[in-house]
């Protein structure tokens, strides 16, 4: 499996190498020394730039990113954050179907706004804001929702039929990234790397409990035992991210 996926970034990595090499298509053609456009990332005006994900979209929501450039160094150092309220490609990833899905005992009543982070570090090729890099980075991810027991149940000693489970997922990666010329100002940036995923989240134990009819002198089970269960794991990640940035 891990060398499948690292096989899987290397022939990324070299095909969007080669794509940067070429003119045919603008969107991944790497910035040159020589054109006009170079001249608006040297000195102050180009150590700047603001982004925003398009490719946060799939972890429900997007996400805004300073860059700043390191004066005369190969590094840049950036910091986002965004807003989500479910980390649907992270939470889709792995059985944790009841976090997100209506089941059999409860619902899905609510879900709060949670954050999004992105810290990291670039070692620019080319020295300025522009062309290849490689990368090191930080992301966190942080959803809750609630969960409501069904009102056709009864719970055990009266508890309580609503609950809120929460989503971690820290993330550390190291990245290959091109990030190629709109105009002189605006670009894309495009990166792909492998890291890991630390997750921690939390669901719902429920068992039925035996409940005795006197009546008609037999047991049925309406009766629930819940119990908030966390749940820890590590995963082997593949990270991609498109961005749209301005520089000044």
């Amino acid at each position: 499996m891990k060398i499948k996926l690292l096989y899987l970034i290397g022939i990324l990595i070299v095909t969007l190498n080669s794509y940067a090499q070429t003119d045919t298509l603008d969107v991944f053609r790497a910035p040159s020394k020589n054109n006009s456009n170079s001249n608006a990332r040297t000195g102050s005006a180009g150590n700047n730039a603001l982004s925003v994900s398009i490719g946060h979209l799939g972890r429900g929501g997007t996400m805004l990113t300073y860059e700043r450039y390191i004066n005369n160094t190969s590094f840049a150092v950036f910091a986002g954050f965004g807003i989500t309220k479910i980390d649907f490609i992270g939470q889709f990833s792995f059985e944790n179907q009841g976090f997100i899905l209506e089941d059999f005992y409860s619902n899905r009543s609510d879900a709060e706004v949670g954050s999004m982070i992105d810290l990291g570090l670039k070692y620019m090729f080319d020295k300025e804001l522009g062309g290849n890099y490689f990368g090191i980075g930080y992301s966190s991810y942080h959803t809750n929702i609630t969960r409501t027991i069904n009102s056709s149940y009864i719970i055990e000693n009266n508890g309580s039929r609503n609950y809120k489970l929460d989503y971690y997922s820290k993330e550390f990666k190291f990245v290959y990234g091109i990030v190629n010329d709109v105009d002189s100002r605006f670009y894309n940036d495009f990166n792909i790397g492998t890291g890991f995923r630390f997750l921690e989240y939390q669901n719902l134990d429920i068992t039925e409990l035996p409940n005795f009819n006197s009546s008609t002198l037999s047991y049925y089970t309406t009766e629930l035992n819940i119990r908030k269960r966390t749940n820890n794991d590590i995963k082997l990640w593949l990270f991609i991210t498109w961005k749209i940035g301005v520089r000044f």
